[in-house]
C-alpha cells in the first residue's frame, strides 16, 4: 500500500468516524434506540455474594460496558438473565447476570450523538447493515425494546422465586441437621422427578440427576445419565447443593 493509498483510507475512516444523522428527523419520537457492537468481555458482570437490597437498587453488579455509558450520560438497556451457581473454591451460592445477547446491547440516543458512544470503552461500534460505517445505524423500534424488557422482567420474577424456594429448603434442611428428618419431610423436599444439583467434589456431581424416590436410610434415590444409561445410585443429603 502506497503513501497516497494509505492517506486516502485515514481520511475515509475520518469521515466515517464523524458521520452524523441530523438531531431532529421527522416522525422520530424521543426515545431512539440503537444497537451496538460490544468488545470481548466488556458484558462480563461481577459475581454477588449473598445479595440483600434490590437489583435495580444495587450498581455492584453492573458490567463494564453499561458503567462507562451510564457514566457519560448515555441509557443503554441489555437484556440479561440472572442465576445462581456455587461457587466451586468457596461453596457459597453467588449471583450472576448472563447477556442474553452475546456481543450486542441497546443505547437510547435522541441526539445520534455516535461518534462519541463508539469512543467508549467496551462499545465496539454502533450496528449498522453489513458493518459498513458509510450505512446509516439501524434503528430499533421501541415496541421491541419494550417487549424484551417485559420479558427480562419475567425472567427475573422467577428467579427471585427460585431462589425464595431455594433459601427455604435450606432452613428445613438446617433444621433437619438438629434432629433426624422424617420421612414425609424427606417426600416433601424430594419430589419424584426434581432435578438434584449434587456439591462440587460429590460422587457423580457431573451428572444430571433426577429424584426416583426417598429410601428408609434417609438417602436419595437418584437417576443420572452416564454413558448414555440411566443409573441408580444413592445419594446422601450432605451431598446435596439444591432440589428443583
Amino acid at each position: 500500500m502506497n503513501f497516497i493509498h494509505r492517506q486516502r483510507l485515514k481520511q475515509e475512516r475520518e469521515d466515517a468516524r464523524d458521520y452524523q444523522i441530523p438531531a431532529t428527523v421527522a416522525g422520530w419520537s424521543a426515545e431512539t434506540w440503537f444497537a451496538i457492537r460490544t468488545t470481548p468481555g466488556a458484558q462480563r458482570s461481577p459475581s454477588i455474594v449473598d445479595r440483600t437490597v434490590d437489583r435495580r437498587e444495587d450498581e455492584r453488579d453492573l458490567s463494564l460496558l453499561e458503567r462507562n455509558l451510564k457514566r457519560k450520560g448515555v441509557e443503554v438497556f441489555m437484556p440479561c438473565v440472572r442465576r445462581e451457581v456455587i461457587h466451586h473454591r468457596t461453596k457459597k451460592w453467588i449471583d450472576k447476570r448472563f447477556p442474553v445477547l452475546i456481543g450486542y446491547a441497546f443505547v437510547n440516543l435522541p441526539k445520534r450523538n455516535f461518534a462519541e458512544v463508539e469512543a467508549i470503552e467496551g462499545v465496539a461500534g454502533i450496528l449498522r447493515p453489513g458493518n459498513n460505517r458509510f450505512e446509516a445505524p439501524l434503528r430499533f423500534p421501541e415496541g421491541l425494546i419494550g417487549k424484551l424488557r417485559f420479558m427480562e422482567f419475567e425472567e427475573e420474577q422467577s428467579f427471585l422465586l427460585g431462589r425464595a424456594r431455594r433459601i427455604r429448603r435450606q432452613e428445613l434442611w438446617q433444621e433437619t441437621n438438629e434432629r433426624p428428618p422424617s420421612r414425609a419431610e424427606m417426600k416433601s423436599l424430594f419430589q419424584r422427578g426434581a432435578s438434584l444439583h449434587l456439591k462440587p467434589g460429590s460422587p457423580f456431581s457431573q451428572y444430571a440427576a433426577k429424584v426416583v424416590s426417598v429410601t428408609s436410610k434417609g438417602t436419595i434415590l437418584a437417576a443420572i445419565e452416564a454413558l448414555d444409561k440411566l443409573v441408580q445410585v444413592n445419594v446422601a443429603l450432605e451431598q446435596i447443593a439444591d432440589v428443583e
